[in-house]
């Protein structure tokens, strides 16, 4: 039968005949080095702050997406926040990248690198409020593939990688949920979408039922729409684009509408303290200006709990705003002892009371 899987020395030999040169693990290095060299020049040129340049080229940002920019699900694959970032990612793409490329032949791990991309990115988007940029999570995509390669293969696996590649999966989530600044969603995203791929595409010269690659082609499908469903109604991601409503209430003086929206934004729950914390400021300073200073000074203890600095400084504002001259000098000094960023600001305050 045509459909009959292969022994395990037919399925020896027919991964590694003649294995392909890996070509496209070559270029995709060479673009994101290019990428880089562009990304970099371009803030130059401009004037800009590189992180303003990455947005520009199309970073994952939670809001831009929220407001119909898709493309940037796929554009933050080749883009990379600094030099050791680009280095360290295009090592290891140059050493799991050949080897899966020669397992898989060059158009399906083309198909797997992309796909599990855009998986981490998606993965991001419904969980991390944060702009994120990087080829790791088409790396992890192809970790994940030779993941599916150890359960259609087994002894296989064991005998050309042992534990090595298990272990390599392991250290990394480990060490990406101990470090900050590291996106574990778009990581775990991206193993999650190379599993799946690599079950859509199959090991190159090998055969496989065709109701098998149905069931995962079904699998991705719904777990994609799924994904992209929840990422743009859970109510971190509807918190952001409320936010960007409320910075545009805020700068019109529109302190009644933005009262309302900034406690509606707080009734979502978001778990982000970045969120909570943008929302408090604007509510203490509209609940201010319309003379609810008990809900204004309520708002600015939320706010220490958060950032103890910035909410002592705001209290102070608004005691010296309601005549209490002592009690605002003291919360402003305290401000300035819990951060040195804002020593001239206190003291330029100080010296005009």
């Amino acid at each position: 039968m045509e459909d009959m899987e292969y022994s395990e020395e037919n399925r020896n030999y027919a991964i590694y005949e003649k294995p392909p040169k890996a070509i496209f693990t070559t270029w995709l290095i060479v673009i994101n080095v290019a990428v880089y060299i562009i990304v970099s020049v371009y803030s130059i040129i401009k004037n800009i702050n590189f992180n303003e340049a990455l947005h520009i080229f199309g970073a994952k940002v939670n809001l831009d997406i929220m407001s119909g920019q898709y493309w940037r699900f796929i554009t933050p694959i080749f883009l990379h926040a600094s030099i050791m970032h680009l280095l360290v990612n295009c090592y290891s793409l140059y050493w799991v990248g050949n080897i899966t490329e020669i397992l898989y032949g060059n158009g399906k791990f083309l198909i797997i690198y992309l796909l599990s991309g855009v998986f981490g990115n998606v993965v991001s988007f419904m969980f991390s409020p944060n702009a994120g940029v990087g080829a790791s999570g088409s790396i992890f995509g192809l970790l994940g593939a030779l993941l599916y390669f150890a359960v259609e293969y087994p002894r296989l696996f064991r005998d050309y990688f042992g534990r090595n590649i298990i272990i390599t999966i392991l250290i990394n989530i480990v060490y990406g949920f101990s470090q900050s600044g590291i996106d574990n969603f778009a990581h775990l995203g991206g193993l999650l979408g190379g599993f799946l791929a690599a079950g859509i595409v199959k090991l190159r010269g090998t055969s496989s039922h065709r109701s098998k690659r149905s069931v995962f082609i079904i699998l991705t499908f719904v777990i994609l729409i799924s994904s992209l469903v929840y990422g743009f109604n859970n109510s971190q991601n509807l918190s952001v684009l409320k936010i960007e409503e409320l910075d545009r209430l805020m700068s019109k003086g529109s302190y009644k509408e933005a009262d309302a929206l900034g406690k509606e934004i707080l009734s979502l729950a978001p778990k982000d303290d970045y969120i909570r914390l943008r929302t408090l400021w604007s509510l203490v300073i509209a609940t201010a200006s319309q003379n609810k200073y008990d809900e204004a000074f309520d708002y600015s203890e939320e706010i220490i709990k958060l950032d103890e600095a910035r909410g002592h400084y705001l209290k102070g504002l608004l005691y010296i705003d309601t005549g209490n001259i002592d009690e605002g000098k003291e919360e402003l000094i305290k401000a300035k002892s819990l951060d040195p960023d804002l020593v001239e600001a206190v003291d330029k305050l100080l010296d005009q009371l």
